[in-house]
């Protein structure tokens, strides 16, 4: 169910929003279509939003911020913080900003004892003691000590610490925006909190759904699908193809194992069918059998992979490789795998305790758009948006049930919002736009969409529990294509991931490979 719920929100979110890099000022909304009719809805804030900044542009926009042109600033939460007499400043190549104004700034109580010559400070999260010209920051009783990346300095009477100090003593996020020289600082945990306010029936489901799964040990899912392929043909008729195939995974903090049976036979009928007129090639008949079915079996671990598929063999061998027959195992180098790891189970910590607001936040860090002054900006209009398109004021409570409607009125009405100009999707030439979705006590949900125009219409109805989902639709291209297809999955909890091949099966590395060919 969680799946499903995921998958429902990015659709959502996919479907209605493609944020580039947005930038201060009035927003622009429009709706783009293409040949095949319409794709997106595009809302930016200032024409040449990737383009570099003018230093007047930069100029005008610190001084709106409440910054200072021409000198290093620090921007928290999207206001740059007031310096008087000393600013922040580059010191042995490391961003050093004033210790008082930043966190008074974050309305922290800020003493010194001169004799001591030791910084306390006292914050609504958190309390500290620091001792000015050395690199650790004591965190209250018995908190434990933390090592800065440099020990701090005194300029003009003024203690200096180095930037990388905000996330370390108050958990923040800290960038840097190179081309406004602006230390960013952001709250995440404060933002995240503040939209949640909005989204109380979306994040209590959430929290539902995350008692009901087993996030320690191997996390897998398996899934089913089928599909149905038919190319519209009026001279000689119309053909069905039909695809089908089964997924397992399972995944923990050091090991990814996928095995999967794709039944892809009628590929090569789909091929000689669309392909075939046009390139005057037919599909090689040798993949008839490593194609139905077409099987694989994959292990990822540390930097490791090993792979094992007809398919690869037949292409190994196809490229001059000597292969031997039977069942081989392809083993590599996957630079970056351990860190991938690393980030799946960080991932499956936060979602023991992640919200809409949090999600959003994730998003904005995906997007890039943390290392800009900009970016605070657009994570506001983006929380926004889905404030007013997702909020708790736009579901109606059913019985025990939410609903939740996103039709083509509120579609329009949102982007009239977001832009202060009428928008129709009829004349963008979208007929059809209505996406629906229902969240029951019992943990279960329903969602049904539907999106059409100029020759191309999308259906996708689907429901499931914390534990399985299923999802059926359609997807039609006018005299073209009509393609039913359905996804089944379910998740698994527990069990062991393998970290190599079984004891005795053919293995061959790169090395092998180039012996042998």
């Amino acid at each position: 169910m969680r799946k499903l719920l995921a998958a429902c929100l990015a659709l959502v979110m996919a479907l209605t929003l493609t944020v580039p890099a947005f930038a201060a000022g009035e927003a622009d909304v429009s709706v783009i279509g293409g040949a095949d009719g319409p794709t997106m809805i595009s809302i930016t804030t200032i024409s040449g939003a990737l383009q570099p900044p003018t230093q007047e542009q930069i100029d005008a926009y610190l001084t709106a911020k409440g910054g200072t042109p021409g000198q290093i600033n620090v921007m928290v939460d999207g206001q740059c913080v007031p310096f008087d007499r000393v600013y922040p400043a580059l010191i042995s190549g490391r961003t050093m900003v004033p210790l008082r104004g930043v966190l008074e700034f974050l309305g922290a109580k800020v003493d010194y004892d001169a004799a001591a010559r030791t910084a306390t400070v006292t914050g609504e999260a958190v309390s500290f003691t620091h001792v000015i010209g050395t690199d650790k920051i004591t965190i209250g009783e018995g908190g434990g000590e933390l090592t800065m990346d440099v020990a701090s300095a005194i300029r003009n009477g003024s203690t200096l610490v180095p930037l990388r100090f905000f996330s370390q003593a108050l958990g923040y996020d800290v960038y840097w925006d190179k081309d406004y020289r602006t230390a960013i600082v952001i709250d995440k945990a404060g933002f995240a909190a503040d939209f949640d306010k909005s989204f109380t029936i979306l994040n209590s489901y959430m929290a539902e759904q995350y008692k009901t799964m087993a996030l320690s040990g191997p996390l897998g899912e398996e899934v089913a699908f089928s599909a149905d392929v038919k190319i519209i043909d009026t001279i000689n008729g119309s053909q069905t193809y039909q695809i089908s195939g089964d997924l397992d995974m399972s995944i923990d903090e050091k090991t990814l194992n996928l095995s999967g049976k794709l039944e892809l036979g009628d590929m090569m009928k789909l091929w000689d069918a669309v392909a075939l007129p046009l390139t005057g090639e037919a599909a090689p008949s040798e993949l008839a059998d490593v194609l139905s079915p077409l099987a694989f079996d994959m292990i990822a671990s540390g930097n490791r992979l090993y792979l094992k598929s007809p398919l690869v063999s037949y292409i190994m061998r196809e490229s001059g490789y000597s292969v031997p027959n039977g069942e081989v195992w392809f083993a590599g180098e996957l630079e970056g795998l351990t860190e991938l790891m690393a980030q799946y189970a960080q991932l499956v910590e936060q979602m023991k305790t992640m919200t809409f607001g949090g999600a959003i936040y994730e998003v904005f860090s995906m997007m890039g758009l943390h290392n800009s002054v900009l970016g605070y900006d657009t994570m506001i209009q983006l929380a926004q948006f889905y404030q007013r398109m997702m909020g708790d004021d736009t579901w109606t409570k059913s019985g025990t049930a939410y609903k939740w409607h996103f039709g083509e009125k509120e579609f329009e009405k949102l982007a009239e919002d977001m832009s202060g100009e009428k928008v129709s999707l009829a004349e963008a030439g979208i007929t059809k736009y209505t996406i629906d979705m229902t969240l029951r006590q019992n943990g279960g949900m329903d969602m049904s969409m539907e999106m059409a125009g100029e020759g191309i219409r999308l259906t996708m109805k689907g429901s499931g529990t914390a534990s399985k989902s299923s999802f059926t639709g359609s997807f039609q291209v006018q005299n073209i294509c009509d393609v039913n297809f359905k996804v089944d999955a379910a998740i698994k909890t527990g069990g062991q991931t393998l970290q190599t091949p079984p004891a005795g099966a053919e293995v061959l590395s790169e090395a092998d490979l180039q012996k042998a060919a």
